[in-house]
């Protein structure tokens, strides 16, 4: 009989000081991604400045919601 375990499996080991503070944030950037969210969400919102060097609607809000997710909520912090 074969060892189905996880880390027989996929490599997984130790748990990693350097990516377990952060690992909520790839699965969501991998997501996010996956999904391509960010021009959906774009399309969705429309324009938000006239410039074309500004940031999508769809941008401004992933990176909010990014900004949650890692603990940063105050508005002033930018």
């Amino acid at each position: 009989m074969r060892d189905l375990s996880v880390a027989a499996a996929g490599g997984v080991g130790a748990v990693d000081s350097t990516l377990t503070g952060v690992l909520g944030m790839v699965a969501v950037t991998e997501l996010v991604d996956c999904l391509n969210m960010i021009k959906l969400l774009a399309a969705a919102i429309g324009p938000i400045k006239a410039r074309d060097r500004a940031h999508t609607g769809g941008e401004l809000l992933v990176g909010m919601a990014a900004a949650k997710l890692i603990g940063r909520d105050d508005p002033g912090w930018a």
